[in-house]
């Protein structure tokens, strides 16, 4: 796992089926409740940053930041495709 730089706290972002997860499946789908109920699950130590939809689809990318935000993502979420962010600072460290 990447070690954030600077203090930043780690990001993460995957795609999540709005319809299926136990945590959200009791929206059927609406996006107003998903949203409401995927804050309402997130974790101590875990902030949600973004939840924007796919146009057309019940499919939600998802970006959290904190210690606990891939496990929250991958676990509570079911998120497929669970991927690192990072800020253009972080990736010019990298880059050397």
């Amino acid at each position: 796992m990447h070690a954030a730089k600077g203090g930043d706290l780690p990001h993460w972002n995957g795609d999540v089926d709005t319809g299926s997860p136990p945590v959200i499946e009791h929206c059927n789908g609406d996006p107003v409740c998903v949203f409401d109920a995927i804050v309402a699950a997130t974790p101590a130590g875990v902030s949600v940053t973004a939840i924007v939809w796919e146009n057309g689809k019940d499919k939600a990318r998802v970006t959290a930041q904190g210690p606990g935000a891939q496990k929250f993502l991958e676990e509570t979420l079911a998120a497929k495709g669970v991927v690192e962010l990072l800020s253009r600072l972080e990736r010019k460290h990298q880059r050397g």
